[in-house]
């Protein structure tokens, strides 16, 4: 039982150890991915009967096709 708790307790802080460094990671990745694809994104903004709308979409190829939410 003592040696099964140690155990755990090493893996918990190896994994610990180990969360900076994947969040690290995984944020300059969704840095790179905003600066390669922010030009893409849109914002889109409507009235209608029922009022004011707005959402987001983003162009797909370039040639205008926009993929949006809606």
């Amino acid at each position: 039982m003592l040696a099964r708790l140690a155990f755990l307790a090493a893996a918990a802080s190896l994994s610990a150890q180990q969360t900076p460094e994947s969040a690290t990671s995984l944020s300059r990745e969704v840095k790179d991915v905003f600066e390669r694809c922010a030009k893409a994104v849109v914002k889109i903004e409507a009235t209608d009967q029922h009022g004011e709308l707005s959402g987001t979409g983003f162009f797909v190829d370039p040639t205008g096709t926009l993929y949006t939410a809606y």
